[in-house]
């Protein structure tokens, strides 16, 4: 048996299985530890915990939320270009493909789950939003050759971050979120304290866990110190210094001719 979903894109009884898996044990795993927003954002969603989500029925209830559409990436892993020009116009990017059942513990692309699961609850939070424009913002009005630096701070910003809420450490990050795998790793290493300089100059990992994660004060910090970036770049300057081997190659690009 098979549905159609938005775009006539069908789904099977065994994408359904994912999903499902998926939902379940993600929800278990993470316990009480996922930041406010994003539960306060999963519950308005309404998620149907059983069956792959509706791209137009849950973009609906986005768009009520917080303002924000679903952009139907299709099954293209995009590039910073891309990904942040879809953010600029409020519309957050999300894919048609769904894991394997090989792959439940982890896979290096983006798939629905990590942006259903993991993303779009964080989109129905108007300050989460509000961080995810000024992303799109920071990333246009930067010097070209440093704006693989801009998609690394939204890496390890919004996929791979945990936040400070009431003295506690809470996951922030979507990839966290939705990763079984990516989670367990991150509650065994060290959080370090979110800078800009030190995130612009951290290379993505997509192919296996990360080397490093940061923590944020508070979401407040963060969008205080991306709105000082912003204006810098507007008067033409950097707030801090770019390392002599800076690379300006972004690590998506060379992921995707690699054809991984």
């Amino acid at each position: 048996m098979q549905y159609l979903c938005e775009r006539m894109q069908s789904y099977t009884e065994i994408d359904d299985w994912t999903w499902s898996e998926l939902f379940k044990r993600q929800k278990e795993l993470l316990g009480d530890m996922p930041c406010k927003e994003w539960a306060e954002g999963l519950k308005a969603l309404e998620l149907n915990p059983k069956t792959v989500p509706n791209q137009a029925a849950v973009s609906n209830k986005l768009e009520k939320l917080t303002g924000w559409k679903i952009f139907n990436a299709e099954k293209e892993f995009l590039n910073s270009d891309g990904w942040f020009s879809a953010l600029s116009k409020k519309t957050f990017p999300a894919t048609t493909y769904i894991r394997k059942k090989h792959e439940l513990d982890f896979t290096p692309f983006p798939d629905l789950f990590h942006e259903y699961f993991g993303h779009l609850p964080l989109m129905g939070d108007a300050q989460t939003a509000r961080i995810t424009k000024l992303f799109a913002k920071c990333y246009f009005a930067t010097q070209e050759k440093f704006r693989a630096g801009v998609g690394r701070l939204w890496w390890h910003a919004m996929e791979w971050s945990f936040v400070i809420e009431d003295g506690k450490e809470k996951v922030f990050g979507a990839g966290l979120l939705a990763g079984k795998r990516d989670f367990e790793d991150a509650l065994q290493k060290p959080k370090i304290k979110f800078s800009l300089q030190e995130a612009f100059h951290s290379s993505k990992i997509l192919n296996t866990v990360q080397e490093k994660y940061f923590i944020h004060k508070s979401l407040d910090d963060l969008e205080g110190m991306l709105q000082d970036y912003l204006q810098c770049q507007l008067n033409g300057e950097m707030p801090f210094e770019i390392a002599r081997n800076f690379d300006s190659i972004d690590e998506i690009d060379s992921f995707r001719n690699r054809g991984v």
